[in-house]
């Protein structure tokens, strides 16, 4: 090594581990004339060919593979060769005849040809008899065998017509042409609700000048304005007033809603109806009827048939969806004797382990009511039970200060009533936190694993707190609405608002953030919606909608994949 050594490389020969030979051929080349006069031999061979009584326009396989064996086992299929002879004088009969003489002649024949065929093809098994092709034609006055054989299993399957028209098999396949023809018809709207590209209709005329006025916008910025869709309406839904709205975790194609029928002031029994964005008119969505108003609903992620419903009386129940009689409510706490006595304002399914009686649950139903307990649901050996995660109590101060106790939970004063909590909302679910609103306007962050202390108090809104919605794309950010008029943004970890947004001096009832932005969120008053992208403006809305006269709008809900909102209202 020290005396040192050369080192020599040298190239190898090429080796081509693949060549595919290209199928063109330069007109530099040397062979070019030879392969341009291929070309012309060929298309004179196959212009030659046209006019030969051999030649047929079709596609053939040419490569013959490796014979393999294969074994087929099925039954034979027979053909029957049948004809008849209908002359001038047996034509002017038949169209002579009285409609007596015909039908009787027209009976006798039958039974003849019946009895003829049943000698000739005695030995032609039953399943061999229903191979036979059949073909059926109407015009002549003389019918074959096989269009009497045919006109015979007519007549039998008459009186079965009302079975197969109410069986089960029959309204599916009615349900899934009527979705065909919905699609057919809603498709340029359902186009634009799913971003797709819209068909163009041919039976449609295009108006002088539409192209070139399309063409023109389409370098130009256009406003953004909210047009409307379609509806989702039936009978047994006018007159009531919509109150919630909920996607399906598993299938976002089905959405449920929750209804009340007469005035606020004096609550009729509720409704429960699922719409599918596959039929958007049809009357045979499902609907569950409730003893009382509904209040909320949210669907479960481990059971996505189970949907959580709130009521206006306390009760909390799970219905499922996939079932269309009086079995659809699997649990109800109406007999519990822990039931809520007040409203409850909303529920959520969350994927905490919590341990009860020795059995582990990956989710669990929360549900939050005017009585200012949170509580949990769980379904044990067909019972219904509930255990108090936390109860909010007003304390016997005046200020806000002493309501909240320094974080901790207090005594009620003077008998009055434990119901400041109002709605929540978890966030932060792999550890339990979530953030309670209250009727004086402070909010608590509250912990699944702390039951007897709060861990922050945000205080800002000086009149209740209507809706509370956590960022679906960053965990650590929710928005507050208040009735006075106000929209908050706020970090977990800050005890002061980021940012205030303020439109009108109206109650703002409720705010959901769009799952397809972080920067866009819409916000609901009384009769009108604004939709607010943070990243064009943080002073006014960028969308506002105002409702028609009369109408109140109550519910909001953004659409999942698609720059669309779902708004419920009075109607």
């Amino acid at each position: 090594v020290d005396k040192g050594f050369d080192i020599i490389l040298s190239e190898t020969d090429t080796i081509s581990l693949l060549d595919l030979p290209p199928t063109l051929v330069s007109e530099d080349a040397e062979d070019a004339d030879a392969v341009k006069q291929r070309n012309r031999d060929y298309a004179e061979f196959c212009s030659s060919k046209m006019g030969s009584d051999n030649f047929f326009e079709r596609s053939s396989q040419t490569l013959v593979g490796e014979h393999k064996c294969k074994y087929t086992q099925t039954d034979t299929f027979v053909f029957m060769l049948t004809g008849t002879i209908a002359t001038t004088w047996d034509i002017y009969d038949s169209f002579s005849m009285s409609n007596e003489n015909r039908e009787t002649r027209e009976s006798e024949r039958v039974d003849y040809l019946t009895s003829t065929r049943n000698k000739k093809n005695k030995d032609i098994s039953e399943f061999q008899k229903s191979k036979i092709v059949r073909v059926i034609s109407t015009g002549s006055g003389i019918s074959s065998a096989a269009e009497t054989d045919a006109d015979l299993f007519m007549l039998k399957t008459e009186s079965n017509l009302e079975k197969i028209l109410s069986s089960e098999a029959f309204m599916k396949s009615v349900s899934i042409m009527e979705r065909v023809i919905v699609l057919n018809i809603f498709q340029p709207k359902l186009a634009a609700f799913r971003g797709l590209h819209v068909l163009k209709d041919p039976d449609s005329e295009v108006r002088p000048g539409s192209e070139e006025r399309i063409t023109e916008e389409k370098g130009h910025y256009l406003t953004p304005t909210l047009e409307p869709l379609w509806t989702f309406v039936s009978p047994l839904t006018r007159g009531h007033n919509i109150t919630c709205m909920t996607w399906n975790k598993k299938n976002p194609d089905i959405l449920a809603v929750g209804y009340v029928g007469g005035s606020s002031g004096n609550p009729q029994p509720g409704l429960i109806c699922c719409w599918s964005l596959k039929n958007l008119v049809s009357g045979r969505n499902e609907c569950f009827p409730c003893h009382t108003s509904v209040t909320c609903l949210e669907f479960s992620s481990s059971n996505p048939s189970h949907l959580a419903v709130g009521m206006y009386d306390g009760s909390v129940a799970i219905y499922n969806v996939q079932v269309v009689n009086d079995m659809a409510c699997i649990a109800n706490s109406r007999d519990c004797a822990k039931r809520h006595t007040q409203p409850v304002w909303q529920v959520t399914w969350t994927k905490q382990q919590l341990q009860l009686s020795g059995e582990e649950r990956e989710e669990v139903l929360v549900s939050v009511s005017g009585d200012g307990r949170i509580t949990k649901w769980l379904i044990l050996h067909n019972d219904f039970n509930c255990v108090d995660l936390m109860i909010l109590k007003r304390s016997s101060g005046q200020g806000r200060k002493q309501s909240i106790g320094g974080g901790r939970k207090q005594s009620i004063g003077g008998g009055r009533k434990q119901s400041i909590g109002t709605l929540f909302h978890m966030a932060l679910q792999d550890t339990g936190i979530y953030v309670i609103g209250t009727w004086d306007g402070s909010m608590h962050k509250c912990s699944l694993s702390n039951s007897d202390h709060f861990l922050d108090t945000y205080c800002k809104h000086p009149s209740p707190v209507t809706h509370i919605e956590w960022s679906p794309i960053y965990s650590d950010v929710f928005l507050s609405t208040s009735s006075d008029g106000t929209i908050q943004l706020w970090k977990v970890d800050t005890l002061n608002p980021k940012m205030s947004f303020t439109s009108v001096q109206s109650i703002v009832d409720s705010v959901k953030w769009s799952p397809n932005c972080g920067t866009v969120f819409a916000a609901i008053y009384r009769h009108r919606v604004e939709v607010w992208d943070l990243c064009q403006s943080i002073m006014r809305p960028t969308l506002v909608h105002h409702a028609e006269p009369g109408v109140t709008l109550s519910s909001l809900l953004f659409a999942k994949g698609s720059d669309s909102i779902l708004v419920g209202d009075s109607r």
